[in-house]
């Protein structure tokens, strides 16, 4: 679970304690990046980026996601949209995976 320790952010990952200056734009971890998503133009910017890395147009997201050009044109450029089932469509059509930060009381002292 994610700890905020002054300037920084400690992100435990299984065996491995990742430290982070905060605020960052992207973690390593592994084969995996962490993306703080704080805001639909940042959502939109790592949807972007994964669509780019893996050479994919919009027109190959949309038809994988089930969705209009228009409407992964919106998202990438962060147009902030109620359409959440729209959306989670297209993360996993990019291989994005969103993983909400919840904090864990019972450690508590």
């Amino acid at each position: 679970m994610p700890k905020f320790n002054g300037q920084a952010k400690v992100y435990r990952s299984g065996q491995h304690d990742v430290i982070c200056p905060w605020p960052w734009y992207s973690v390593p971890i592994g084969k995996v990046m962490l993306v703080p998503i704080l805001s639909s133009a940042e959502l939109g910017r790592t949807i972007r980026a994964a669509r780019q890395a893996q050479a994919l147009t919009l027109e190959d997201v949309a038809l994988a996601a089930g969705v209009g050009i228009r409407f992964v044109s919106e998202l990438e450029r962060g147009k902030p949209s109620a359409r959440m089932a729209e959306a989670m469509r297209v993360l996993a059509a990019v291989g994005v995976h969103l993983i909400a930060e919840v904090p864990d009381d019972r450690s508590s002292p």
